[in-house]
């Protein structure tokens, strides 16, 4: 078992990550407050017999897609850019509303999940979560954007989003063909993506665009303490 630093800090609460199938016991820390969590595929009966038998309770599901087979999709280049940190300075307060509400971070509060996915996406405009921050424009307007970072032949989407007054336009398609243009011009072979398991929307919406889910797998918490 491993203690998250980074997350510990950020969280303000010991975090730890137990790998199923490496550690055969568990040894509980001795601190006061923490949150052990666990990931483990959906069919591995033993592993979650196991979690559940030492106190930890299911969380949420992580639903990876795969699209393999995809075309050049003609785009007009021109209504994208890659964004910085100061694209992002008038919508801080907008990201529990975009990722929050299907999170499994939603054990905190509103405020800290909002800093958290905001956090990701400058750290990806910057290069230290995902590659690149990726805008959608309407005019000058920002109106969506997508991180994404390459690995060997697999691209792959982190948060994709739509400002909420321009969402059901069919913004999240063009900044998917977007993507899929980057896999063509640099030869990749898959796209991958995933999601939680409650967010049926973008789950619909990978799999209308030719995505197959992959792997299914479940997250398992165990709290000790009280989370403020």
């Amino acid at each position: 078992m491993r203690k998250l630093k980074w997350d510990s800090g950020f969280w303000g609460f010991e975090m730890f990550h137990l790998d199923v199938n490496n550690d055969s016991s568990i040894k509980l820390p001795n601190d006061s407050n923490f949150i052990i969590q666990s990931l483990c595929e959906i069919s591995d009966n033993t592993s979650i017999n196991m979690l559940e038998r030492e106190g930890f309770s299911f969380k949420e599901s992580k639903i990876t897609l795969h699209k393999i087979k995809f075309d050049e999709i003609k785009t007009n280049n021109l209504d994208f850019r890659k964004l910085t940190v100061k694209d992002f300075e008038p919508f801080k307060d907008i990201f529990f509303e975009l990722f929050g509400r299907n999170s499994r971070f939603d054990i905190f509060s509103e405020e800290k999940v909002n800093e958290f996915y905001y956090t990701w996406v400058i750290n990806s405009v910057v290069g230290k979560m995902d590659d690149a921050c990726i805008g959608y424009f309407n005019g000058n307007k920002l109106v969506g954007f997508v991180t994404y970072r390459i690995r060997e032949s697999e691209i792959m989407i982190g948060l994709l989003g739509v400002l909420p007054e321009f969402q059901g336009q069919g913004i999240s398609q063009f900044l998917l063909n977007y993507i899929e243009d980057i896999a063509v011009h640099n030869n990749l072979k898959v796209l991958s993506v995933s999601t939680q398991g409650t967010n049926i929307h973008a789950l619909n919406a990978y799999i209308k665009n030719g995505y197959r889910i992959h792997s299914i797998k479940h997250w398992y918490y165990y709290i000790k303490g009280e989370i403020k």
